[in-house]
């Protein structure tokens, strides 16, 4: 049984979306305060004690990440990838960039993993080997948060490189599952045609044209300029919050 989970304090940008195309969603955190991206591993992790240890589970982004229809094979697809593959304990999408400074500073800010950088808005894997990674999270000193400024990809990316077996973490560059799309910000998502079960918009892009061409779902004018209006907000404070993290790194380096 494969189960959806995302971490959400409000229904908002493409969140309404995601709930319509994949109706067994469960979402974590409605209506509670957010209080940084650490709040995702003390959520989920509750979370997973109420399933099966052999159960699959998803767990992605809720406001800019959804579904293709291909969706419906994501279970086959991922059991079949686990036999084939049986080091492998988690699969975790790859960001995107839409160029060469774009890349630059995401190295910086996240570093690399086997030549790119992890992107932890959506991961999947059996429950066991995916509580075995929050628990290891949730154990961690509060000071190794601190360092790692509460930010789960920075922290997942530090994980993947510590384990013994490299191939633990399978990072999905060849986009078998997940399509990160490195689009402008505020610009509209394009994907070829191929099996991926997933696309995330990251870097605030935009995801109407995509549901309207996948899934022959319309936006109304004023719903999309809701949807644009909290983008720019989002993005506003996102770029803040990489400023502070650059800041500070070229503060330690030069201590």
């Amino acid at each position: 049984m494969i189960h959806y989970i995302c971490i959400a304090t409000e229904n908002k940008l493409y969140l309404p979306y995601l709930k319509q195309l994949i109706p067994n969603l469960t979402i974590l955190g409605m209506d509670m305060k957010w209080k940084g991206y650490m709040m995702k591993p003390r959520l989920v992790n509750e979370y997973l004690k109420t399933l099966h240890k052999n159960d699959i589970v998803c767990v992605i982004d809720a406001y800019d990440v959804l579904p293709t229809k291909n969706i419906v094979n994501l279970e086959k697809k991922f059991i079949n990838f686990c036999k084939k593959t049986p080091n492998v304990k988690m699969i975790v999408g790859s960001e995107a960039h839409y160029n060469f400074i774009n890349k630059k500073l995401s190295n910086i800010i996240f570093t690399e993993y086997e030549g790119c950088t992890i992107n932890a808005g959506q991961l999947i894997g059996y429950v066991k080997n995916i509580k075995y990674y929050y628990n290891y999270i949730l154990s961690l000193p509060r000071a190794y948060f601190k360092d790692n400024y509460n930010d789960d990809q920075i922290i997942l990316t530090k994980y993947a490189l510590s384990l013994n077996n490299k191939n633990e973490v399978y990072i999905d560059a060849n986009k078998e599952f997940f399509h990160v799309v490195g689009t402008k910000p505020l610009q509209q998502i394009t994907i070829p045609n191929s099996n991926v079960c997933f696309v995330h918009a990251a870097l605030n892009g935009l995801m109407d044209k995509f549901l309207l061409q996948h899934h022959n779902i319309h936006i109304s004018m004023k719903d999309k300029s809701i949807i644009y209006k909290e983008h720019l907000k989002q993005l506003i404070k996102k770029n803040i919050y990489y400023f502070n993290i650059l800041r500070k790194r070229i503060i330690n380096v030069n201590k």
